[in-house]
């Protein structure tokens, strides 16, 4: 059952400048949402929002100024963690920097800003919706990094849902497939980034294989769900009084889910065979 429109509801949606969090602040203010949007500095901020505000999830003054414009909002209602990247490489080209900056803005920042805000929403009975991915349940080749910002975000939130239960603060982890946003040409440019700072040696060993993979999945990203639709379903799981704890959309991130419940020696076959 979803609940009826409130227009003094407001949500805060991080990446809201592009791609699935820009669809999700757009789905929202058409549903009478107040939209307070996170968008990189620098970056064109959408109309639709109420108030926009500049931030970098992974630089810690950028982040505290982002929860101190927060306590100025007279409430939140909801959260939702959109923004996020990928960084396909091989591990042999992954430098530790780059794993740390991927796991700030794809787990760190997303917990640390529900966390803080966690008073105002038990004060309304709030929601947490973190956008995850089927690949936080297996690790793609050359997905790792990806995969592990993932899988840790889902981890955090059974914990933090678990422990929050009682104050009616719902977590809600929605792991989507492919989805037609810019992540795919942004991947392919860190992948290009990352093998060219890599050894001559790790180049050639992977150069061709990251490429076929990247052109793969441009197959499949052309066929994929739009974002639009992605923030639909959103929206209707921030309205519903008792949403689901994690939710598959798609069909990679079902695929997927399958895939981690085979025996654990199949599945190792079947994954390397990607590569």
């Amino acid at each position: 059952m979803v609940s009826s429109p409130q227009v003094n509801r407001t949500a805060l949606v991080t990446g809201a400048g592009a791609g699935i969090g820009l669809s999700v602040a757009n789905e929202l203010a058409v549903r009478g949402w107040r939209v307070v949007g996170t968008v990189q500095p620098g970056q064109t901020a959408p109309t639709v929002l109420h108030r926009v505000l500049e931030v970098d999830l992974t630089d810690d003054a950028s982040v505290s100024r982002l929860l101190a414009a927060m306590d100025e909002e007279p409430r939140v209602d909801a959260i939702v963690g959109a923004a996020g990247a990928a960084l396909p490489a091989p591990a042999e080209a992954l430098p530790p920097e780059r794993l740390r900056w991927l796991i700030e803005l794809n787990t760190v920042a997303p917990l640390r800003i529900a966390i803080a805000l966690l008073p105002r929403l038990r004060r309304v009975c709030g929601r947490i919706l973190l956008v995850g991915a089927g690949q936080g349940r297996v690790a793609l080749p050359f997905g790792g990094a990806y995969a592990a910002s993932k899988a840790a975000l889902s981890a955090l939130a059974d914990a933090l849902r678990a422990e929050v239960a009682s104050d009616n603060v719902r977590v809600t982890v929605v792991e989507p497939g492919a989805v037609r946003t810019g992540i795919l040409d942004a991947s392919r440019r860190s992948a290009d980034e990352l093998l060219d700072m890599a050894r001559s040696d790790v180049q050639e060993r992977y150069r061709t294989r990251v490429n076929a993979l990247l052109d793969r999945s441009a197959a499949s990203f052309a066929r994929a769900m739009s974002p639009e639709r992605l923030a639909v379903r959103i929206a209707d799981l921030l309205e519903r009084e008792r949403p689901s704890p994690r939710v598959l959309i798609g069909r990679e991130a079902w695929a997927l889910a399958v895939l981690g419940l085979i025996p654990a020696r199949l599945r190792a076959r079947v994954v390397a065979r990607l590569a």
